[in-house]
């Protein structure tokens, strides 16, 4: 027989059909019917009670075989709620097809599921007929015995539940079913109190719960199985209680199948919320419990947030695995340095650590030292000796300040220390407060600059070295705030990165510069540059975009470059270079600004697809009277050829730098000695005069 532990109640089990091919020869009458009380099996005494042939009877419901005023009042009981119990009895009018009728008292016992619904009803109906025409009905307690009894014996032992009556004084009077499948020996306790049984507390409390009126539920465990009781009031025909009926199951794989899928559960909650490289709280985490501890008035009163300067530089020259190493070991030593706090993974290369105590200004120096001193030991990973710094940015406040505010606080002052250098720190102040309100202010008053025509777009050229040519020009974008006046791209273009404006700032830029020089480009062959940002690159659909403004235009995509900053060498990630080839694809070209002050790598410009690289103007500077200057920008012009990219030297000012850049072989220039930014109409003018020099 199969583990009775793996069984189900259904209406195809083996064990039923067993049950009622076990009682055909008893006199007992028995139906087993679901929760919608459509009877599943029924033994011969039940389908002779019923007086139909067995076809008409299994598969119906119960209501089915009533009369009208019994259908009724089955009507009445489950509307009242009387189907949550455990044991039933009621007394039931059966009209037969010949119009006959005949009174059955039904006595239910009802099997419920895990989630403490009816699964099954297992019910005996005794033939009362006689009774109801003037018998004196029998109401003694051995009645009630022997009808219960009845009921537990048609379950069958090789049923995997035992059933247990019990009197009014819980003195065990009956058992039967499960004892070899469940391994209970319960036949010597017969004629015992269940307290003289040595139950458990519970099920002490569970039995005298059902005797006084209230089903009850209890544990056990024996022999290393865990069971389940379930408990009800038996009750005579009068109402009163005569004792309580205990239905036994082996719940042993429910339980084990809980514990698996709890710790299941927590495993899964532990992943979601912890960083799997470290093991320590993530990011999201982090700020859950922030807000916690907020909310609890016990907030961290201090934040510290740690940027490992250029760790992509471990990355790309020795790779993903060496990076891992050091991070655990750089993990591991952040958290012996803070014990007891609040420890995180902020994001790639950051940590944060967060204290619940107050923190004064020099106690938060202290502990940005205590990182300098933990990171000043070399990290030995993969056969290599790795020096690494961190900006720091640290953030104090009040207890009861919101856990947004300081962390928001602390990646501004992480802000101002990675602009300071590397191994840099800062502690969240005032100046950053004010500097904090007034990008805030900036960021509306750039909604507004959008809308109301308050951006312009300027143009420099780009000229032929040698004939000083007109070839192309670069679009640049400019502010005229109505009461600031003009502001400047540095300090603007930040704020609309961080605010989100950039992208539809960007996309208005992309249009405007491809309309303005349609026509100078059909007529004289001018180009045009764009200038973007990483953050636009990044967006997923940046070169859709741009198509789309060619498109809607009619500029030719050969005609246009796109200018980003040599940061994106830096941050070379999969999406930028996805945007690059998406790009050129399409036959728009790109280019790298302000090259050679980024510390990239020529590794990493090799990996990108590049077309145009702009020599920064650090190099061009006094170039004729720097040798060292004029060395390097010989060796970038050098690098461009090796990899197909054409040169352009930025920011000429003097005669004397733009003849050396075109005797060292620079073909290509912009910078004040040949004109300032200006508007698309003061462009189209000196093109047409024939020259771009000018000091306007």
């Amino acid at each position: 027989m199969a583990d009775p532990r793996h069984s189900s109640i259904g209406q195809d089990e083996p064990e039923f059909r067993a049950i009622i091919e076990a009682l055909q020869g008893f006199s007992t009458i028995l139906t087993i019917s679901d929760a919608g009380n459509r009877i599943l099996r029924a033994n011969a005494a039940a389908i002779a009670f019923i007086g139909r042939a067995e076809e008409d009877v299994i598969g119906h419901p119960v209501a089915e075989f009533l009369s009208p005023a019994s259908r009724d009042e089955v009507v009445g009981i489950t509307v009242a709620g009387a189907d949550d119990g455990l044991y039933g009895e009621h007394e039931f009018e059966f009209e037969r097809p010949d119009r006959t009728t005949v009174w059955g008292r039904v006595r239910t016992i009802r099997l419920k599921d895990g989630d403490g619904r009816t699964s099954l009803r297992i019910s005996v109906i005794e033939d009362v007929t006689e009774q109801h025409h003037g018998m004196e009905r029998e109401t003694t307690l051995e009645v009630a015995q022997r009808t219960s009894q009845a009921m537990v014996d048609a379950a069958v032992v090789a049923l995997p539940v035992i059933f247990a009556t019990f009197d009014a004084d819980l003195r065990l009077v009956g058992v039967i079913g499960g004892h070899e499948t469940i391994r209970l020996r319960l036949e010597s306790g017969i004629g015992k109190t269940a307290s003289e049984l040595g139950w458990n507390d519970e099920i002490l409390e569970a039995l005298q719960a059902a005797v006084t009126g209230t089903p009850s539920t209890a544990r056990s465990v024996a022999g290393g199985e865990t069971y389940q009781a379930l408990n009800a009031p038996m009750r005579n025909g009068a109402g009163d209680i005569v004792g309580v009926i205990s239905v036994t199951t082996n719940i042993s794989v429910d339980v084990a199948a809980s514990a698996k899928r709890t710790q299941a559960e927590e495993l899964a909650l532990f992943v979601a919320r912890h960083d799997p490289l470290t093991g320590l709280l993530g990011r999201s985490a982090l700020i859950e419990h922030l807000s916690e501890l907020a909310v609890s008035g016990h907030g961290a009163r201090a934040l510290m947030l740690i940027d490992l300067d250029d760790f992509n530089a471990i990355n790309d020259s020795l790779g993903h695995s060496v990076g891992d190493a050091a991070l655990l070991e750089i993990a591991s030593r952040i958290a012996d340095a803070f014990t007891g706090l609040i420890i995180a993974r902020y994001g790639g290369d950051q940590f944060a650590v967060a204290a619940p105590f107050i923190v004064e200004e020099h106690e938060a120096v202290a502990a940005v030292e205590r990182v300098h001193t933990i990171l000043e030991p070399d990290v030995a990973v993969g056969g290599q000796k790795l020096h690494v710094t961190a900006s720091i940015g640290l953030a104090l406040q009040e207890i009861r300040g919101a856990s947004s505010t300081l962390i928001r606080n602390a990646d501004s002052a992480l802000a101002h220390a990675k602009r300071a250098g590397h191994g840099q720190y800062r502690v969240y102040d005032d100046a950053m407060r004010s500097e904090s309100q007034d990008r805030l202010l900036m960021q509306t008053d750039l909604r507004v600059a959008l809308s109301s025509g308050q951006l312009r777009v300027a143009y420099q050229p780009i000229i032929a070295l040698r004939d000083r040519r007109v070839i192309g020009a670069e679009a640049l974008l400019r502010w005229m705030h109505p009461e600031r006046g003009a502001i400047s791209p540095v300090d603007f273009i930040p704020v609309a990165e961080q605010g989100g404006m950039i992208v539809p700032i960007g996309q208005w830029v992309m249009n405007t510069a491809c309309q303005d020089m349609l026509d100078m480009h059909r007529d004289l062959g001018i180009n045009i540059s764009v200038n973007v940002s990483t953050r636009q690159l990044v967006g997923g659909c940046f070169a859709e975009w741009v198509g789309e403004a060619l498109e809607r235009t009619g500029l030719p995509p050969p005609a246009l470059t796109i200018e980003v900053t040599e940061g994106v060498l830096i941050d070379d990630t999969g999406p930028i270079r996805e945007a690059f080839e998406a790009l050129r694809a399409r036959g728009v070209q790109v280019a790298i600004d302000d090259f050679g002050t980024g510390f990239s790598s020529l590794a990493r410009l090799q990996r990108l697809p590049v077309d145009v690289i702009k020599l920064d103007r650090a190099f061009v500077t006094d170039i004729d009277s720097r040798p060292e200057a004029r060395g390097l920008a010989g060796a970038i012009l050098q690098v461009g050829a090796a990899i197909g990219a054409s040169v352009v030297a930025e920011g000429i000012e003097t005669e004397a730098e733009a003849l050396t850049l075109l005797d060292i072989g620079y073909t290509m220039a912009q910078g004040f000695l040949f004109a300032r930014p200006m508007a698309i109409e003061h462009l189209r003018q000196r093109i047409a005069r024939g020259t771009v020099r000018s000091a306007a």
